[in-house]
């Protein structure tokens, strides 16, 4: 099934419920344009608490100005610290519910599988902190 149906973006939002959403008007797969953003307002139809949504767009010819800003440490920032959070914020509810944080009833359990996932994919945690000490402390590869 592919990754970029309304159903996979509804249940997440539906799961999480967030108030910010981040995504590019289209992704490239396999050489051709899949589009993100109309796919992403089919999702969100009937879902409320979302107070912002951010579409960043793509521009394949040209590299995106960012005013000499390195835009993969930011990225890299950015991924390493909705996943911390999302892991944390899944564990956090777990523990304060104690036994009943694993009952089907609060959907804890359902919401740690894909919050772990974060921390591995696409990029591990470990080695997004490697980048980022080369990139942004002028550290050595490490890796």
């Amino acid at each position: 099934m592919p990754a970029f149906r309304k159903k996979r973006f509804g249940s997440g939002f539906r799961d999480f419920r967030p108030k910010l959403v981040l995504t590019a008007d289209y992704t490239v797969r396999r050489g051709r344009r899949v589009p993100l953003k109309a796919t992403l307002d089919g999702a969100l139809q009937g879902l409320d608490g979302i107070e912002w949504i951010v579409v960043a767009r793509r521009f394949p010819e040209e590299p995106v100005p960012m005013g000499g800003r390195d835009v993969g440490l930011w990225a890299s920032m950015a991924k390493l610290l909705a996943s911390e959070t999302a892991f944390r914020a899944v564990d956090q509810a777990i523990q304060t519910h104690g036994g009943n944080g694993f009952g089907k009833e609060y959907r804890f359990i359902q919401m740690l599988a894909p919050a772990r996932l974060m921390k591995t994919a696409p990029v591990n945690n470990e080695m997004l902190l490697n980048f980022i000490a080369e990139r942004a402390l002028d550290l050595p590869r490490s890796y």
